[in-house]
């Protein structure tokens, strides 16, 4: 596979066990390679599935939109007017009341977060794509200060709010 792709073998093996991660074009060379699409190689999904799912949620979202007294939902506070960005950093300025939002329970519980830590926010800019679309909103656990190679983080810097994956200095 290595020889097809044109690149080492260790390479091949670094982007296997996520040492390190391919860059976009060569994503799109390698789908090309095994005959799949992108999205399936980032994802695990066809593009069917991923239509599927959105027609689910769609479908979801028109049915059961939550109310105050669903008890499979939960609050979370809503920073999507805070300008997070995939880029140089958006900047903000000026203090907002934030006011909350509501997510399924079920979901949070699934990935061991809690109601309290979490906040809503909106990407502006495409530096993370594709692991993070322009104006994906995006919920993030700020009980979680500690950075970890390899793991996506929202910092503020002075008012400036990047979303980034964070590198160990051997790998940037």
């Amino acid at each position: 596979m290595a020889e097809k792709l044109g690149v080492s073998l260790s390479a091949l093996q670094n982007w296997e066990i996520s040492q390190t991660e391919p860059q976009a074009s060569m994503i799109i060379t390698i789908a090309k390679t095994l005959g799949v699409s992108p999205n399936y190689l980032l994802t695990g999904e066809t593009d069917i599935t991923a239509n599927e799912k959105a027609n689910d949620v769609s479908h979801q979202t028109s049915n059961s939109l939550p109310n105050d007294s669903d008890e499979n939902f939960v609050e979370i506070e809503d920073c999507r007017d805070v300008r997070i960005s995939a880029g140089n950093g958006g900047l903000n300025d000026e203090y907002l009341e934030f006011s909350t939002t509501k997510v399924e329970k079920r979901w949070l519980d699934s990935r061991y977060l809690k109601a309290k830590h979490c906040a809503m926010y909106l990407v502006s800019g495409d530096s993370m794509y594709p692991t993070l679309k322009d104006g994906e909103e995006i919920i993030v656990d700020r009980s979680k200060t500690d950075l970890k190679d390899g793991k996506i983080f929202v910092l503020n810097n002075e008012g400036a709010m990047l979303v980034k994956k964070c590198k160990s200095p051997t790998q940037a």
